[in-house]
């Protein structure tokens, strides 16, 4: 696959395996960050090798890291951070003393 043509053929192809992979994670339960990241697994050069790995694929790519590293921050709130945090002390004391 070659230009632009090779690019919009890589993308298509990647939303369709990401559609499919997201549609059966959601109907056995498995969030569909799962299927996402599992069609990209697939369809990329480490698994079946159907995508080239490409300057534009691996922008893209990037992107959608930053995306989801975005979408986790939306979910996490201030108060179970520092729930976390008191979990966090009490462990570091229990292990002190032994």
């Amino acid at each position: 696959m070659h230009g632009v043509t090779g690019f919009v053929e890589s993308a298509a192809l990647l939303v369709f395996a990401a559609f499919v992979l997201v549609t059966i994670c959601s109907r056995i339960g498995v969030p569909s960050i799962v299927g996402y990241i599992l069609a990209g697994i697939v369809i990329g050069p480490a698994g079946l090798g159907l995508i080239a790995e490409s300057a534009a694929l691996s922008s893209i790519g990037e992107i959608g890291v930053v995306l989801l590293l975005f979408a986790l921050g939306l979910e996490f709130s201030f108060e179970k951070l520092v729930r976390w945090r008191r979990l966090n002390h009490a462990e570091d004391a229990m292990i002190a003393s032994g």
